[in-house]
């Protein structure tokens, strides 16, 4: 059964392949995996909706996003 929410999640990694954009491939991620965390999907649901190759490229994507972008340190409010 497909969640909802992976349809959501299908539509932003379109778009940041379509961007081409490593950093913002990175801050969907981020969400991904919170999602994920959360137990709200699991990442085959996402497969099952965008599919295997575009799966794949986004991954590529948040591989090419710079070390210093991930290893910055939280902000402190």
């Amino acid at each position: 059964m497909l969640v909802p929410i992976a349809h959501h999640f299908a539509n932003r990694i379109k778009q940041a392949i379509a961007w081409n954009s490593p950093g913002v491939a990175l801050g969907i991620d981020c969400d991904l995996e919170a999602a994920i965390n959360r137990g709200e999907l699991v990442a085959a649901d996402v497969v099952e909706v965008v599919g295997d190759r575009h799966f794949l490229d986004f991954q590529e994507l948040v591989a090419r996003c710079p070390k210093y972008f991930t290893e910055l340190p939280a902000p402190s409010i």
